[in-house]
Parts: structure tokens; sequence; C-alpha cells
């Protein structure tokens, strides 16, 4: 018996960015810290979407480098004069209550935007697919991108490294699948309109924001019981509808990996769905590829059944080498005493 038999998605056309603003499009949006993996992205999306976009930040970085081609103004510092053509600033958990642009943009009435309250504006009428957990969120958000690309579903993207495919942290798709790495230190996840929630693995970072290890696996259950679909672990240790929800694991998950062959530069394995049904992934790579792929590429396969996608779309649907960020390339073991 088949586990996954949806029908396709039927998606909703939006047809404004960021509803609750004006559709002028004529404000300017400061963004603090504008060089930040996540703002980065937040910013190119707004840029490529016809919004003005200017931002700061204390020192230039590579980020700061492709935003600046891309024509966004970055001051390099705080300045509170830096705000002063704004209506809309943006900030991150990152940022502290004193800083200068963000005390200054309150105190002149300007609208002050958390990132995760930004990123729910961008996502309003789109398909959200979240991808959350502790530890291989960027390379199975890669590896769900990936499938996109191939599979012609042109999506939203915003990534929590750079992609080799994009050169960037970010895509601005023509479809209303929006696609994204949803941060879990300091709950922005919980905040995320996701219609697939997609968790990769749960343990005990974060303390200082929760306070218990129990506090963090309540919000990761907030997580998926907000979303329509969830994709989770095997061993998730987590509240969840299991009516509404697939597992993955090495194991006796529905969708598992099986016939593990290890080679020179790459592991190849079986996905198998249901016991009797089958589709093969090699996945290759520059380096050796260690479990953590093998769990990302897992995690991600249930998204071509569900968006009625193929596994074999092309034999490099998922390839470490063209899609995977840089910062993946490269794994280590971590010792923890609280891992899920």
């Amino acid at each position: 018996m088949r586990v996954l038999n949806y029908t396709i998605i039927n998606l909703v056309i939006s047809k404004r960015l960021l509803p609750n603003m004006h559709s002028t499009k004529k404000e300017v949006i400061h963004i603090i810290g504008i060089g930040g993996i996540g703002m980065s992205a937040i910013a190119e999306i707004l840029h490529n979407s016809s919004y003005k976009v200017q931002g700061s930040d204390t020192r230039s970085n590579d980020n700061i480098d492709r935003l600046q081609k891309l024509g966004i103004e970055v001051y390099i510092g705080h300045n509170a004069s830096s705000i002063r053509q704004a209506q809309i600033v943006v900030h991150s958990s990152a940022i502290k209550p004193d800083n200068v642009e963000l005390v200054a943009a309150r105190n002149s009435n300007k609208t002050v935007l958390h990132r995760s309250d930004m990123l729910v504006k961008i996502m309003k009428g789109k398909y959200v697919i979240a991808v959350s957990g502790s530890s291989g969120k960027t390379t199975t958000t890669a590896m769900i991108a990936s499938i996109f690309d191939h599979s012609g579903d042109d999506a939203t993207v915003i990534v929590g490294g750079i992609l080799n495919s994009y050169q960037s942290n970010a895509k601005l798709g023509k479809s209303d699948i929006f696609l994204i790495e949803a941060d879990e230190s300091d709950g922005t996840m919980l905040k995320i309109p996701a219609d697939i929630a997609v968790v990769t693995s749960i343990n005990d970072d974060h303390i200082d924001h929760y306070g218990t290890f129990n506090d963090i696996k309540n919000a990761f259950s907030r997580f998926v019981n907000n979303a329509n679909f969830a994709i989770l672990p095997d061993s998730a240790d987590i509240n969840h509808d299991a009516s509404n929800s697939i597992k993955f694991w090495f194991g006796n998950g529905k969708i598992r990996a099986s016939n593990i062959k290890q080679h020179n530069n790459s592991i190849e394995f079986d996905v198998l769905i249901s016991i009797n049904e089958s589709n093969r992934i090699p996945l290759s790579t520059t380096r050796v590829v260690e479990r953590d792929g093998i769990k990302a590429a897992l995690s991600s396969s249930p998204q071509c059944l569900k968006l009625d996608s193929r596994f074999n779309v092309k034999q490099d649907t998922i390839e470490f080498k063209r899609t995977i960020p840089r910062k993946s390339l490269h794994s280590k073991k971590v010792n923890r005493t609280n891992a899920i």
C-alpha cells in the first residue's frame, strides 16, 4: 500500500508581496545587520521584488558585496542618520535593544519589524515549506530546492548558506511555492505559516533561549502541529498528529534508506517507501558524505511525492557538488547529551 497518495496541491496565487504595506513599493526598507545570512536573504528577495532596500552592518563581508552589486545601498557602521529616509526598519534577535538605529526608528515612530514578522509578510499567500531542526536543515533545504529546480517548480528559496547553484542564499521564484530554512534559535520557526513543516533533528541547542530541553521539544511540537503536514525523524519524541505526518529514518520509518554503499567520493542508497516502492538517489560530493547527508536526503524525499514530482527528474537531482552550500561540504561528529 502506498503511504503517500496525495493529490497535487492547488496553490493559491498571491497578487501582492507585502499585503499590509502600501502597494506602490515606494517605501524604503532599512535592514539592520544586513550582512547576516538571514537578513541578506530577505534583502535580496525584497530588492528583486522591486522594493527599495538599504541596510547597515558593522563590517563588510561577501554577502554585503553581493548585495551592493545588486544595487543595494549598505552603510558600514550603525548611525541614526542611516535610517532617515526609511519608512520600515527590520532587525533580528542579534540586534540589541539599544542599537542606535533601532532606538532612532522607534523614537521617530517608524514601522519596526522583527525579521520573523517581515518573513511572514513576504510569505503571505504563498505555499510555505519550512525546514527546521538543530542540525541538517541547510543541507535539507538545499536538497529540496534542487528537487524543485529540476522538476520545473520555480520556488522562492531562503536558505542559511550560499548555494553553489544560485551563488546566493536566496532566489525569488515565479511560483507560489516558498521554501525556507526556518531558524529555531530564537523561535522564528513558530511564526512561519508553514503548510509543510520539516524537522531534521532535535537536540539541546539554544537552552539560553528556551530554558530546558523539554521546552525545545515543545517548541518543535508546536512547529509541526501548526502546519498542515509534517515530516520528521522517526526518533523525534514530540507530540504530533500521526495521521497528518510521516517519519523517515534508517530503520523502520515509512521513508528510509536501504542498501547503503560507500564509494570513494560518494554514498549511494535506495529510498524505500512502504517497503515495496524504491527510487535510487546517488549522492555525489567532493567530500566523504556521512550519515547526516542521508538523513537530509530522506527528509527531502517526501517533498517530491507531496507535490507530485519525481525522484528521477535527473540523476543529479540531489548532488552535493552542485547544490549544497559550501559550508556543508565539511562534516564533523558532535557528542551531545540530549539528541533526537
